[in-house]
């Protein structure tokens, strides 16, 4: 649990990246002996030539020819039973999946694969950037307008880069013994980070210059949340969610759980508050009710469950994240799958597995069309609802 809570993304470097042997790595299609994919050569790979361990069917492709293909249907608690894999990238073994981005536009995906950053064309999965991070990222951010991605480097440093360009901006020495997470701040020119050593701090987004540091408590902070109106930070700490005033940072209220808490994220409307944990733990807080004072917030609204092996990594919850609609919920899990929950009765409708290790990012597109998982195997593979109903791509009902 320590190394959990410290620096996971450290523990990962000294057992699952090792210095590949041979020249074949194979890719997730199985290519053939003679195919020697080289790290940051990850390209799209075809639905119908995944491995679907619960499938039944492939995948016919709908888009005609030459024609642009309509936009996908929005996904949604009635359509999920025809959720399944559109389009996949797969990356070199020692390039772990740790973090994901999609642009405020949709219009683009960044991805953290070992000592690198991706950034792909959406809809296509063209690939439009890769960016030397120098070290793992474990959370990346684009700014509100799209034009700059920030992330949170193994190194404690918060580095931001021209999302569009690639050419490199801030280089902030945050956090001495690792940085964690990384955020805007909604309608502030400011920029949130958070690390191991138990404090949040609060930068200029254009200056990279410090204006406030809060203090999480007694342990590693590995994750964050910010209210949709910049007001509010909740950090993560052990089996507590401290919530502060970002300008003054006075205290407003704190959540109690009963496990320790590892991922947060926050409903579109700021009611729910979602928490994954290290013990396989998936819950929603309602936070209508509070006023800033000293409230104090100790029972769930929901609660639900992975099915990882108890204290083990594989009952991490890596990341929680809500769809636009904030009517569904998505977890990411040590366990190698994705629950889709209903919100905020945390009801299970949807297990999407096939990835062979970790799912350790999950994101919901803005528009709420596709959904992003990235994995420790070095995969990431977006979902989207089927013409037609279909198990294809190892997704289940509950």
């Amino acid at each position: 649990m320590l190394c959990l809570l410290a620096s996971l993304p450290g523990c990962l470097a000294a057992t699952a990246s090792p210095t590949p042997t041979t020249p074949d790595h194979p890719a997730l299609t199985h290519p053939p002996a003679n195919t020697t994919p080289t790290p940051g050569s990850a390209t799209p790979i075809l639905a119908a030539s995944l491995p679907a361990p619960t499938a039944t069917a492939e995948p016919a492709l709908t888009a005609e020819s030459g024609k642009p293909a309509p936009p996908p249907p929005i996904i949604r608690a009635e359509n999920l039973s025809t959720i399944t894999i559109t389009q996949a990238l797969q990356f070199s073994p020692w390039e772990l999946v740790l973090a994901l981005a999609w642009s405020p536009d949709g219009q683009r995906l960044a991805i953290a694969a070992g000592e690198k950053i991706f950034i792909y064309q959406g809809d296509s999965l063209e690939k439009q950037l890769t960016i030397s991070a120098p070290v793992w990222n474990s959370s990346l951010a684009f700014d509100p307008t799209g034009a700059w991605l920030a992330g949170a480097g193994r190194d404690g440093h918060v580095r931001t880069w021209n999302a569009l360009t690639g050419e490199p901006g801030l280089d902030i020495s945050a956090h001495a013994k690792g940085a964690n997470h990384v955020a805007y701040i909604p309608r502030r020119a400011m920029l949130a980070s958070s690390g191991n050593d138990a404090v949040s701090r609060i930068w200029d987004s254009a200056s990279g210059a410090k204006l406030g540091e809060i203090i999480g408590g007694t342990f590693a902070v590995p994750s964050f949340v910010l209210t949709p109106d910049g007001e509010f930070i909740g950090l993560a700490n052990g089996n507590l969610v401290r919530f502060r005033q970002v300008t003054s940072e006075r205290f407003a209220f704190t959540v109690y759980g009963s496990g320790w808490f590892y991922s947060l994220a926050i409903s579109p409307d700021g009611r729910w508050l979602a928490t994954g944990e290290v013990n396989n733990q998936v819950q929603i807080w309602d936070l209508s009710d509070w006023q800033s004072g000293e409230r104090q917030t100790e029972q769930s609204y929901a609660t639900a469950s992975h099915q990882g092996v108890a204290n083990t990594s594989s009952a991490l919850v890596w990341q929680v994240g809500f769809h636009p609609s904030g009517e569904l919920l998505v977890s990411a899990g040590g366990d190698k799958t994705a629950r889709i929950w209903q919100s905020p009765g945390v009801n299970l409708l949807a297990t999407l597995q096939g990835q062979r290790m970790a799912i350790t990012s999950a994101a919901f597109s803005p528009d709420g069309r596709r959904l992003a998982t990235g994995s420790l195997d070095g995969s990431v593979w977006i979902w989207g609802i089927a013409g037609q109903p279909s198990s294809v791509g190892g997704a289940s009902a509950p």
